[in-house]
């Protein structure tokens, strides 16, 4: 009986087999997912990307339909940037209307048949 007195316990921590584990399943997770959160830092960074490209194509439009003018056969789009211009048959149509004393003017685009 004295002698399991004097035996001391000792699991008050953590072995070192048990930290080496530990941290071999934290390596795998993070092997895991770091490739799934690159991949959306891509996507996110591809979709800014897009939205700049569909900005800038909207502002070529409306210059060229600003700088065209009402009634001729071609509507020519430069995009900057870009060495190549888009030529599109149809004509510009521009119409001004007043209402409750406000001048508002509208300019569109009427492709050919």
């Amino acid at each position: 009986m004295e002698a399991m007195k004097k035996q001391k316990n000792y699991e008050n921590g953590m072995t070192l087999v048990e930290i080496i584990v530990s941290l071999a399943i934290l390596g795998i997770m993070a092997a895991i997912f770091l490739p799934i959160f690159t991949g959306m830092f891509k996507w996110i960074a591809d979709a800014g990307n897009r939205d700049k490209a569909v900005y800038q194509a909207r502002g070529a439009v409306e210059n060229a339909m600003a700088s065209t003018t009402p009634g001729a056969d071609n509507l020519i789009i430069h995009i900057n940037g870009s060495a190549t211009n888009i030529t599109l048959k149809g004509r510009v149509e521009a119409q001004t209307v007043t209402v409750g004393g406000r001048t508002v003017s509208v300019t569109a685009y009427v492709p050919n048949n």
